[in-house]
């Protein structure tokens, strides 16, 4: 035997590797930015969008006020609530519901085409 010898542990990357990295790394980019909306993104994005919600309560209507990406409002009549859920203890959610009647909404009138 003239010559023996094992490779070095510990060089990582080798100079032919340093072109191939970051075409190696642009196609995981989106898997890693999705894996970690998963892991724990959903939670700051959902306590964000907590603390830029609104309600308010009149004498006649709910209102919403919700300021994310976009800004959302919504209004029930309570007249029209039939049902409040609780969900959660003292801070928690509330799902209302409400029961649309068959009869409740005047029917659409026929109308003919007119000529102008």
């Amino acid at each position: 035997m003239l010559w023996a010898d094992m490779p070095n542990p510990k060089i990582i990357f080798h100079s032919d590797g340093r072109a191939v990295i970051p075409f190696s790394l642009v196609p995981g980019i989106p898997f890693l930015l999705a894996g970690t909306y998963v892991l724990w993104g959903r939670f700051v994005a959902d306590a964000r969008l907590k603390r830029r919600t609104y309600y308010a309560i009149t004498n006649r209507r709910v209102l919403f006020l919700q300021r994310g990406w976009k800004t959302k409002t919504a209004s029930m009549f309570l007249r029209e609530i039939s049902m409040i859920e609780a969900e959660g203890t003292a801070t928690g959610s509330l799902w209302a519901r409400t029961e649309i009647s068959r009869h409740s909404a005047p029917r659409p009138k026929e109308t003919q085409p007119q000529q102008i």
